[in-house]
């Protein structure tokens, strides 16, 4: 984990990441590592209606596992979960005790807590819940208390904001992992952090990555605030495809991958 201290997203900072969905779904963040770190990264998926958005995404992600297998979470089943979100943009959770019942160290314990505040905040956003002009912060309870610990860990008597140095600085929102598209032109979608060396991709086959199909550098063109965009014509096949960022020493930095499947019709 980072030893730096924790930047908080403001409102505007929190739309900028959650915008970038051209799909009516639930988005869900999950915990993975990359360059020998844990972070967040995020899933858009097609949960059932709990009746508020918030909800919906809570308890998919305490229910399911995420689509990519690089991809985890610590967070157990647990049916009761309530949520509100009043109006200067403070969401209150309410989660049974059983939701918490990893053995965690307290840095992935913080990580988790991470987790469902961005998803959560993400849930708000997209769904339009979040008023204008105050950064959205949770409050998160166990059975209905604020004076317990998350697992055995975290504080809750304070509200939560984003940790700005716990998200991912690279992950590819479409395609998804294992999803399959008829042939043509798919576009290629994600967010990422600005990098001294550019930010790269490529496509390889799924059983082959060495047989590198297409790649490229994303250029001014392609990308917009933090998110990237590149249109690529594919034959049928299984395919990989990398992003990733170059660091002020050359090193590749932030790399995430997704396996998807171009179909013959």
């Amino acid at each position: 984990m980072s030893a730096s201290a924790p930047q908080s997203l403001s409102l505007g900072e929190t739309g900028r990441q959650e915008n970038l969905s051209s799909h009516r779904l639930a988005p869900v963040y999950w915990t993975g590592q990359v360059d020998g770190e844990d972070r967040l990264y995020r899933e858009f998926v097609k949960a059932e209606d709990e009746g508020d958005p918030i909800t919906t995404s809570l308890r998919y992600m305490l229910a399911n596992k995420p689509f990519d297998p690089d991809y985890g979470s610590p967070w157990s089943a647990e049916s009761s979960i309530g949520t509100s979100i009043s109006d200067d943009n403070t969401i209150t959770v309410d989660v049974g005790s059983g939701a918490f019942a990893a053995d965690l160290s307290p840095e992935q314990a913080e990580l988790a807590v991470q987790q469902l505040v961005y998803t959560a905040t993400a849930a708000a956003w997209t769904s339009g819940l979040l008023a204008e002009g105050t950064a959205p912060s949770v409050r998160l309870l166990i059975d209905g208390r604020t004076d317990l610990r998350a697992f055995d860990h975290v504080d809750l008597g304070r509200p939560l904001v984003r940790d700005a140095d716990l998200r991912a600085p690279v992950w590819i929102i479409d395609p998804q992992y294992g999803t399959s598209r008829a042939a043509g032109s798919i576009t290629l979608t994600g967010v990422a952090e600005d990098f001294p060396g550019g930010l790269h991709w490529k496509v390889a086959e799924a059983e082959a990555p060495e047989q590198v199909v297409t790649e490229g550098t994303f250029g001014d063109d392609q990308t917009e605030g933090e998110g990237f965009s590149e249109s690529l014509a594919l034959p049928p096949g299984i395919y990989e495809v990398s992003v990733w960022g170059v660091d002020s020493t050359g090193a590749t930095s932030g790399l995430d991958t997704k396996h998807f499947t171009i179909s013959g019709t």
